[in-house]
């Protein structure tokens, strides 16, 4: 073999092994390896459009809860109109029940009211046709039923109530039925007058309660995390590298 062949050869297996021995080097990372200073470059080249975006839809871009609620103003506000204070905290659902509560209750008042009024001028009625004062003077006896009320001399509600009530009045009625007929129908009017009263306290509860509840919802909300997140891009060996925060306030 003669000194060119020789030479030949020996730059043919450098060649080979310099192609095995540089990336085995490269994927064992040896830290000593010198990077491709234009690769940063390709790199950011390639990506830039991306890049670009991501950067103006996430920098300076914030969240945060509502601001803090004053319990008062919502104490206020369902204790004048149940509901409403709970809608100012943002409790929407439980400020359209305590309204529609209130509404409910007031709709019912005035029916119950409304037809204890009714049930009222017609006992009433009743009595002036069944009742008579001069037939009472005539065949009432002071010896064996003793007066104990005076009877008023205009038609008020103690007039209709004593007529009635009281045994003392008994000759006054046309016959006994009629009697209980109309302690019947003065019964239910009461009745009906009691269910407006009941709903009368229950709208008064339900102002008493919407505004507990309009605190304790507001107490709620204000001790929620109030929280604030924020990214950002700081420079990093020449790099614009994102970073996240968070504040959090109890």
């Amino acid at each position: 073999m003669d000194q060119y062949t020789t030479n030949i050869l020996t730059i043919i297996l450098l060649m080979v092994f310099s192609v095995m021995i540089i990336p085995a080097q490269l994927l064992c990372g040896d830290k000593n390896t010198i990077p491709d200073p234009d690769a940063e470059l390709r790199y950011f080249m390639l990506y830039k459009d991306s890049y670009i975006q991501q950067k103006n839809v996430l920098s300076n871009k914030s969240t945060s809860v509502p601001k803090r609620k004053i319990p008062a103003i919502g104490i206020l506000l369902s204790a004048a109109v149940p509901g409403t204070g709970e809608m100012y905290a943002g409790s929407y659902i439980k400020g359209a029940v305590f309204l529609g509560l209130e509404m409910f209750l007031w709709w019912k008042y005035a029916g119950f009211r409304e037809k204890g009024f009714d049930i009222e001028e017609k006992y009433e009625a009743f009595a002036d046709e069944h009742w008579d004062s001069t037939r009472w003077s005539q065949e009432y006896d002071p010896d064996t039923d003793p007066s104990t009320h005076n009877l008023p001399e205009t038609k008020t509600q103690q007039y209709y109530e004593m007529i009635g009530k009281y045994d003392q009045f008994q000759a006054g009625w046309d016959n006994q039925e009629n009697r209980d007929t109309y302690m019947t129908m003065r019964l239910n009017s009461n009745n009906e007058f009691e269910k407006a009263s009941t709903c009368a306290m229950l709208t008064l509860a339900n102002h008493v309660f919407s505004a507990l509840d309009a605190a304790w919802t507001i107490r709620g909300v204000n001790r929620k995390v109030e929280s604030q997140i924020r990214m950002s891009y700081r420079k990093v060996h020449g790099w614009d590298v994102p970073f996240v925060s968070l504040r959090a306030r109890w």
